[in-house]
Formats: C-alpha cells, sequence, structure tokens
C-alpha cells in the first residue's frame, strides 16, 4: 500500500497556478471567473495575475480593502503568487479598525476596488487601485510562510488578529 499525503498549502497553490496557465494557453477563451458585472476567461485571467504580480513587487503586506468579488479574489491570487502576505479588511470596519489593522499588521500597500476607499488617490491598475503606504517600520515581522491575516470584527473591542 501507498500512503498518499495532502499536499501542502503551497503545493496546492502552485497547483492552481500551473492549471490556469494551461488553460490560458489550451482554452484561452473557457471562462474562468464570472460575475454580474465582470467575464474573464482563463486568458485574461491568466494576462491580469501576470500583470498585478509584477505591481507587488516590494509588497511585502498586502491589505484588500472591501467585498469579495472577481476583483478582490485576482489581487487576492496575485499576492499569493508574489509571496505577499494579505490582510483582508472588511467594507463594515470603521476607520479605527482600520487603522488599528494596518498599524498592527505593518500593511505596507493598500488594494481597493474603488479610489474612493482609499481616501486618497491611488496608482489605477486594471482591476482597482494600489496604494504603497509611506514609512512602514518592521520592527516586528510577519513570520515567513504566513499567507492570510484574519481580524475579529470587533465588536466587544479592538479587533485582534488571526491567522
Amino acid at each position: 500500500m501507498s500512503s498518499m499525503q495532502e499536499p501542502t498549502c503551497e503545493e496546492g497553490l502552485a497547483g492552481l497556478f500551473e492549471r490556469i496557465a494551461a488553460h490560458a494557453l489550451h482554452q484561452p477563451d473557457q471562462i474562468a471567473l464570472r460575475a454580474v458585472s465582470v467575464e474573464l476567461s482563463y486568458a485574461a485571467l491568466w494576462k491580469r495575475l501576470q500583470s498585478l504580480i509584477e505591481v507587488l513587487n516590494g509588497v511585502r503586506c498586502l491589505a484588500l480593502v472591501g467585498d469579495n468579488g472577481p476583483e478582490w479574489v485576482c489581487m487576492d491570487l496575485a499576492a499569493r503568487a508574489a509571496g505577499v502576505c494579505v490582510l483582508p479588511i472588511p467594507p463594515f470596519f470603521t476607520q479605527a479598525q482600520v487603522q488599528h489593522a494596518l498599524a498592527v499588521t505593518h500593511a505596507d500597500a493598500l488594494w481597493a476596488n474603488d479610489a474612493a476607499q482609499l481616501n486618497d488617490a491611488g496608482q489605477p491598475l486594471v482591476m482597482g487601485y494600489l496604494k504603497r503606504l509611506p514609512n512602514v517600520s518592521w520592527s516586528t515581522p510577519i513570520p515567513s510562510g504566513i499567507a492570510k491575516l484574519t481580524f475579529t470584527s470587533g465588536t466587544t473591542g479592538t479587533p485582534r488578529a488571526s491567522r
């Protein structure tokens, strides 16, 4: 009997990117992501991921602001491929909760679907806007291998991170 081990998260993610690339090559027009307002073929998804990965060069922790959707999924996938830790910021967080999460994680970039969510102009991308955050201190860096940091809603006090 051979024992089969489940792939690690990183192996599974690598396999996902390989499959997206293969579909982009062999079935470029097949739909990969569909939502009410967006439909992306595998070729368009692959091209978008490659572009977003380049934009994330030098980012260590990316805060994704807003609701989940195709744009959010693309940025999340690109960040994972680039080895960038992701900090989802839910739309119901207050400004104080957002600032707390950014301070605790030392996020060095923000992404949002809408420039207004950044309280300032960000770099326009194919999907959404990216804003680099200045003066980030890495005195307590995120441990290696952390892919995503999530916070409690903070309904009973200050939001707490979990990984």
